[in-house]
């Protein structure tokens, strides 16, 4: 019985094949090109999205064959006749890159000097598209022409072609699964939903890169871009510190590991509202890398935090300190030493400690643009608050001597006149 059927399934396989080998035989690429070069050529009423969409196949079902660089060239015509301009460049570049040396070379070289001539949006790339015209090496092979053609459209970076470049690497993706570029192109994938506006597509095609490659050493920048994603967008701040938080263990010599710590510090304090966590984080990116051009920002926002959210004055105090002696030569220590004297002021009530703070700036920051002001509400604190009039004058003068072409040098004077006024009064 076996047998029988056996010997059954072998002739329908035969009969089955005899039926569909001359369909097929006859569904060829030369078969098919020729009968979409009429249709163009004959123009029969708007079928152009119907030839667009058949040559585009065309380009998928027979890439390899001789007539796929004329159906890419015939494709950016149909394009340019349609004035369908980008998506005309991007089709006459794909068959120089991948076709190098085609008949349609000139062509092809022309259709995009046309759209050149009538893009100024292109302008700032022109130096790029003038050395890309000459595509590829003609012994490159099949994998080299692709990646060439990618990262030119990568760097080409047009909004106008990005659907464009993300079917484009989608069909990389389709043809060389297994290559070891792969990644880079996925990657990519990503940031062209990312600037398409479409984010969820983005998260997970970066977060497809997360539980794929999950020991990739690029993989940091998709962790990065999805915790952006994640908090700015969609608002899943969580989400977005758990993948920040994966940067800094896993990938501590990571480029981004500092931007990890910083905008877990920014999630936690200005969404979550864990004070204390943002501390923690900041802390992290000033510990690890004290040369970073935010540890200042950051130890500014931990000294905030201490002040005006936990009310710990000394524990800020000594953040500003710290910013002062660590970091002496950043002009933003004129800003904590302000800080730290409205902290005295406001809240400590220490008025001779809140003016010897202001006017420390004219001392360490001689050259700060508010160190003039800064002089003159120490005088202010110990003329209204201490009635110190002569340390008040002391500091008022201090303005004209030490900057004498500032604005605030006629109210110094001013300042003087009155204070002195006062102490002739007290005697």
């Amino acid at each position: 019985m076996s047998k029988k059927l056996l010997l059954l399934g072998v002739t329908a396989a035969i009969l089955g094949g005899l039926l569909v080998s001359p369909a097929a035989a006859q569904y060829n690429p030369e078969h098919l090109y020729q009968h979409l070069q009429s249709v163009y050529e004959r123009n029969d009423g708007d079928i152009s999205g119907y030839l667009i969409d058949e040559l585009t196949q065309f380009g998928l079902i027979f890439p390899d064959d001789a007539r796929a660089a004329d159906a890419s060239w015939l494709l950016a015509k149909l394009y340019l006749d349609k004035n369908k301009r980008h998506e005309a460049l991007a089709t006459a570049f794909k068959t120089l890159y991948l076709y190098p040396r085609s008949l349609h070379e000139s062509e092809c070289r022309d259709i995009i000097q046309t759209v050149l001539a009538k893009e100024v949006v292109y302008a700032p790339k022109k130096g790029l598209l003038e050395s890309a015209v000459y595509g590829t090496a003609i012994d490159a092979v099949t994998l080299e022409r692709w990646h060439a053609y990618l990262t030119m459209l990568k760097e080409l970076d047009q909004p106008k072609l990005y659907d464009w470049s993300l079917a484009e690497a989608r069909t990389f993706v389709t043809r060389f699964p297994t290559d070891s570029l792969i990644y880079p192109v996925l990657e990519w994938s990503g940031d062209l939903y990312s600037r398409l506006g479409k984010i969820w597509e983005a998260i997970y095609s970066y977060r497809k890169l997360e539980e794929i490659f999950p020991d990739h050493p690029q993989l940091p920048y998709a962790l990065y871009q999805q915790s952006l994603l994640l908090t700015e967008r969609v608002a899943k701040h969580e989400d977005a510190v758990s993948r920040c938080t994966r940067i800094l263990a896993h990938y501590p010599e990571s480029d981004l590991a500092p931007t990890a710590a910083y905008t877990i510090g920014r999630i936690k304090e200005r969404e979550l509202k864990d004070y204390n966590g943002a501390i923690e984080a900041y802390r992290k990116l000033v510990a690890g890398w004290p040369k970073d051009e935010r540890a200042v920002e950051v130890l500014l926002s931990i000294a905030d935090i201490q002040d005006r959210r936990l009310k710990e004055y000394d524990l800020a105090l000594a953040t500003y300190d710290e910013i002062i002696k660590d970091y002496v030569s950043d002009p933003r220590g004129a800003r904590a030493l302000e800080l730290t004297g409205d902290l005295y002021a406001e809240n400590l009530k220490d008025y001779l400690s809140a003016a010897n703070s202001y006017a420390r700036v004219s001392k360490l920051y001689t050259a700060d643009e508010k160190a003039p002001e800064l002089l003159i509400k120490a005088g202010n604190v110990c003329a209204d608050k201490l009635k110190d009039y002569r340390k008040a004058i002391e500091y008022y003068q201090m303005v004209p001597n030490l900057y004498p072409a500032s604005k605030k040098v006629k109210e110094a004077n001013k300042l003087t006149d009155k204070a002195s006024k006062k102490l002739t009064d007290n005697l």
